[in-house]
């Protein structure tokens, strides 16, 4: 199971190093505009749901890993904070500006984290928890877009919050 570990971990990280460290590069008003205008169906908007679901493919493994499936409080709050979190740090980062196509990409990003069904709901859920200014969706928020922005600050600071929170490993 070791080998397994620091295979997934690996894996995090290069996903990490080839598809998000990119995302640093500034762009212009007229290219986020652009990229606003082309929706959904750009190439680079297009890629980025996978993007975020291998980058947490790792943590849904450790999440998993004892039984084989996603516990019930790895769908919690801070759970689906954290998921949400995570993903808008990246649409951020990425310059998304269009509602419609952040919303399309956390969608997709919520249903291969949690299964097609679970996800669908579990995004309504969050959606609607930040609205209401739900502290532990809160929490989970600021966990998911602290690793993001940690981990691009510091390579080192491989973003484990999920996994870390859900196993009960966090400091």
């Amino acid at each position: 199971m070791g080998s397994t570990v620091i295979a997934v971990i690996f894996a995090l990280v290069l996903v990490l190093l080839l598809a998000i460290r990119p995302l640093k590069r500034r762009t212009s008003s007229a290219e986020r505009k652009k990229a606003t205008a082309n929706e959904y169906n750009s190439g680079e908007e297009a890629a980025l749901p996978g993007i975020i679901v291998a980058s947490l493919a790792a943590q849904k493994a450790f999440v998993s890993i004892a039984s084989g499936g996603i516990h019930e409080w790895a769908r919690d709050r801070f759970s689906i904070g954290y998921i949400g979190g995570y993903t808008d740090a990246i649409l951020q980062l990425k310059g998304i500006e269009s509602k419609a196509v952040a919303e399309g990409i956390a969608n997709h990003v919520f249903a291969a984290a949690f299964s097609h069904d679970d996800g669908r709901s579990l995004y309504r859920k969050y959606l609607s928890l930040k609205l209401a200014g739900d502290p532990e969706v809160a929490a989970g928020k600021h966990s998911g877009d602290s690793d993001i922005m940690s981990w691009l600050r510091n390579n080192a600071n491989i973003p484990l919050g999920w996994s870390d929170y859900v196993l009960g490993t966090v400091a």
